[in-house]
């Protein structure tokens, strides 16, 4: 069931659905009473499901937003506190009805199709006045265009010898379009499924800015196998900064987008024709290689003006 609704205008729909009684003997229930959306805001919640004893699952939550294109000034993504690697709104290219939840690990490759639509702003913003991750200069909001089909990408690892039950969702707070100066986008540069073989193993891969842009803000994101992550700015004059450096990745970093750095306006300017190049060490402890969802390297970066989210997969930007 899709709970979707705009706070301003349209009441609150009913959750007073049945609810199962759940075994505590079989069941941990980690479904939790979320907190509502801003005023003039909008609520996505997931239907209920179950992850499996002792599995790791990717689930894919599908929909739309139908009312008219709006900034996006407020951004808390909604998931139990326990189990849960990440809970992530993005766009995708697959078309699926509204409500569809389905395990779409299967994608493999895929995946790194899906461009987040919003991430954290500041380090602040992960803890969050209020839950808000976004943490944007005034004036300054993410675009939600009329008719943006959305996916919710839940990732979940089971640990446990018992059944979890939970349910996903997003919080977004809105500001009318002729409220906003800029837009603000996501920027997602992300090396594809790696194969990372036995023992050290490092990749770098370049993406090249197509424009001019303000960057407010820059993360990291491997797994456990990871030792090292840098960020390097290479100017089209070859001048090279490292504006990034993380040279002791700690593995039990959490939420999924764990280490910001926030910039005051101005003090990161990007030209049309830069480069962010992305290196990640890992060391595989295994006598196998090491492939997605096992392992990820990608720099997630917020920035404006961008009217809508870029995904550039080793040195390749999708086409939206």
């Amino acid at each position: 069931m899709l709970l979707l609704f705009l706070a301003c205008t349209d009441p609150k729909p009913s959750t007073t659905e049945e609810t199962p009684e759940y075994d505590p003997e079989i069941y941990m229930d980690l479904r939790k009473e979320y907190p509502n959306a801003p005023d003039r805001g909008l609520e996505i919640r997931t239907s209920v499901y179950e992850v499996a004893p002792y599995t790791e699952i990717i689930n894919c939550y599908f929909g739309t937003y139908h009312g008219p294109t709006t900034g996006v000034d407020f951004y808390q993504p909604l998931e139990p506190d326990l189990y849960s690697h990440h809970s992530q709104l993005k766009t995708t290219p697959i078309q699926q009805p509204d409500g569809t939840l389905e395990d779409c690990s299967y994608l493999d490759a895929s995946m790194s199709d899906f461009v987040p639509l919003f991430e954290a702003v500041g380090i602040e913003a992960q803890e969050g006045a209020n839950g808000n991750w976004l943490n944007f200069p005034e004036g300054i909001a993410m675009r939600l265009e009329e008719e943006k089909q959305y996916v919710i990408d839940m990732h979940y690892i089971n640990t446990s010898d018992k059944i979890l039950v939970v349910q996903n969702g997003a919080n977004l707070g809105l500001m009318p379009d002729d409220e906003v100066d800029f837009y603000a986008g996501s920027a997602q540069f992300d090396s594809g499924p790696p194969e990372i073989t036995p023992g050290d193993y490092t990749d770098s891969f370049d993406c090249e800015w197509h424009q001019d842009a303000t960057v407010l803000s820059i993360s990291a994101h491997m797994h456990s196998a990871g030792t090292a992550f840098y960020i390097d700015h290479i100017k089209t004059d070859g001048t090279i900064k490292r504006i990034h450096s993380i040279p002791e990745w700690e593995p039990s970093v959490h939420p999924y987008f764990p280490i910001i750095d926030s910039y005051d306006i101005g003090e990161l300017e990007v030209e049309e024709g830069d480069i962010f190049r992305t290196t990640c060490d890992w060391y595989n402890p295994t006598d196998g290689v090491l492939g997605f969802p096992a392992e990820m390297c990608t720099t997630a970066v917020v920035a404006y003006p961008l009217d809508n989210p870029i995904s550039c997969i080793d040195g390749v930007y999708l086409e939206r």
